[in-house]
């Protein structure tokens, strides 16, 4: 009887102690599952969202401000980001010299050195001498031309392909031209004289409205090599100077110093913001974050950033700086606010879109990057 009880004592204990082992098995096993989850859901966190789009990095195309307007495999088509019901393709042939495109919103613009066919018009545009390139408004296009002279124009045509004026600027070189809008439409173009020696940048504003010049800004002993829009400013970065000229009016209010420094990006915010690096570099290595004001005195806040080894690209987007590697990025604010992502690619240039968007290359791949 006594053996018979020991026997079941320790089958008893036997039970017990396979239960206890199963118990802290099946513990272990969901710890080791709620471990991966979070891990996989880390990962996934820190891993960038990037969108494919559908042209490659061979084809022609340009971001209109709300979608892609690309050329491939003989067809031209338009995609739109937020509703794809203006999405259109459409055949496309051309005769001579390579096609090329421009776009806005709201204009689509197919050329070449030899037409200027804007979508939608009836007729294709008629200008005179070769055409070199070509920008969009909201309602107005302009192209660069050279006569049979070597003389250079810009001839603007509205919506519906009509020619509305040819402006011409003799003893200058056209460097810049396009549409900016502060409650109408302008076109202003940059040009270039060396005629006494001494270098002569002028920045020439049109009234589309009124077709006519409402506004001259000079600049003598310094090269101006990038204009930028707000609704109350335009600033003109130069090789030894940034300035401001009040809008309306045109009126100079001051000079930031900026020798040394090449633009890289701008962003006009609340304080316009512009991300400078040293000129004679190629890649960012060093940056420098500059906020200025609308008014009659600067107030410049100047912040430098060193970024990581192998940086790319680097961007003002939504007030503060992005740095791009090939295997990610680095969004910069606070110390405690710096979030870091990677990339499933391999990153090889970028371009930036608007303050939450960059359009990355990958070998012939295109990608979208929406920055969080």
């Amino acid at each position: 009887m006594e053996v018979r009880k020991y026997r079941l004592a320790k089958m008893k204990r036997k039970v017990i102690t396979r239960l206890l082992l199963l118990f802290i098995f099946a513990l272990l096993f969901v710890f080791g599952v709620v471990a991966a989850i979070l891990f996989i859901r880390k990962q996934s966190a820190r891993e960038a969202a990037l969108t494919k789009l559908a042209f490659s990095a061979s084809d022609q195309y340009v971001f209109t401000g709300s979608g892609f307007l690309y050329l491939s495999g003989g067809m031209l088509t338009y995609d739109d980001l937020t509703n794809e019901k203006y999405d259109y393709s459409a055949p496309v042939s051309a005769s001579g010299s390579p096609v090329h495109l421009s776009a806005s919103p709201t204009m689509h613009v197919l050329y070449n050195e030899g037409g200027l066919k804007i979508i939608g018009a009836a007729n294709a545009a008629e200008f005179t001498g070769t055409l070199l390139s070509a920008a969009c408004g909201n309602s107005h296009a302009a192209v660069l031309c050279l006569d049979a002279l070597n003389k250079e124009s810009i001839q603007v045509f509205s919506s519906d392909a009509q020619i509305i004026d040819q402006l011409a600027y003799s003893g200058q070189f056209i460097l810049d031209y396009g549409f900016y809008t502060v409650n109408e439409e302008y076109l202003y173009v940059l040009t270039l004289s060396l005629d006494s020696g001494i270098p002569l940048s002028t920045i020439t504003v049109y009234d589309l409205t009124n077709k006519s010049t409402t506004g001259i800004m000079q600049v003598q002993n310094q090269l101006l090599e990038k204009i930028y829009f707000t609704s109350g400013s335009i600033f003109a970065f130069g090789t030894n100077q940034l300035i401001r000229y009040g809008l309306p009016g045109n009126r100079e209010s001051y000079r930031e110093m900026v020798y040394g420094w090449k633009p890289v990006d701008f962003e006009a915010s609340s304080s316009p913001s512009f991300l400078l690096m040293p000129r004679n570099f190629d890649t960012p290595g060093t940056v420098k974050l500059i906020t200025l004001k609308e008014a009659e005195v600067a107030e410049a806040v100047a912040k430098l950033y060193q970024l990581p080894s192998g940086t790319i690209g680097a961007f003002i987007m939504g007030g503060k700086l992005v740095a791009l590697t090939e295997n990610g990025y680095t969004q910069y604010g606070s110390a405690k606010s710096e979030v870091s992502r990677t990339f499933d690619i391999k990153a090889e240039s970028a371009q930036k879109l608007n303050s939450t968007t960059l359009l990355i290359k990958s070998g012939e791949s295109m990608y979208l990057l929406k920055i969080a």
